[in-house]
């Protein structure tokens, strides 16, 4: 499967967060055997909605889901441009709190609607649906038809800290 949508293969993004998450150094790797670190500029990416880049707990980051015009909760995203992205390993390094968050990104991405999600409950904390990997149709998230050890894990986050991630993606 490859990206059709722009030649996009990841976005990242805050989807109904009530507060902010930071991304820091997103690596991807494809082919090659050492994974590519991809800056946060706009060279590289297309920033969506309440996106800023700041200096987090000492790193330079994208923060996602800042609030605008007095809005009760803020919304973010970043897309990865020029990048066919099917199989290989996504890493990241993230940060939230302790509210209620959906912090994640979508890869796979064949057309508006159809890709594939990972996202961080970071209000479900230790709870076996914690983070979900599920496949979106038609624009519909899946989540209760993809549910269980085979889509979630009972994750314990280290709030406000950054903690690594890294998805592998393989087959199909």
């Amino acid at each position: 499967m490859k990206s059709l949508l722009l030649s996009t293969a990841f976005v990242l993004g805050l989807f109904g967060g009530l507060q902010t998450v930071t991304i820091s150094n997103l690596a991807a790797e494809t082919v090659k055997p050492q994974g590519t670190v991809v800056p946060f500029d706009a060279e590289k990416w297309n920033f969506i909605g309440g996106t800023k880049i700041v200096d987090h707990q000492g790193k330079m980051a994208l923060q996602l889901g800042v609030k605008k015009d007095g809005a009760p909760f803020g919304f973010g995203a970043a897309v990865l441009k020029g990048v066919a992205f099917t199989n290989g390993i996504i890493e990241y390094d993230v940060s939230f709190g302790q509210t209620r968050t959906f912090a994640g990104l979508n890869f796979r991405i064949q057309k508006p609607g159809f890709t594939e999600n990972f996202y961080m409950r970071a209000h479900q904390s230790g709870n076996p649906d914690a983070n979900q990997y599920i496949p979106v149709y038609n624009g519909i998230p899946s989540w209760q038809l993809y549910y269980g050890t085979q889509y979630s894990s009972p994750t314990k986050y280290s709030f406000n800290k950054w903690m690594h991630v890294k998805i592998v993606v393989q087959g199909s």
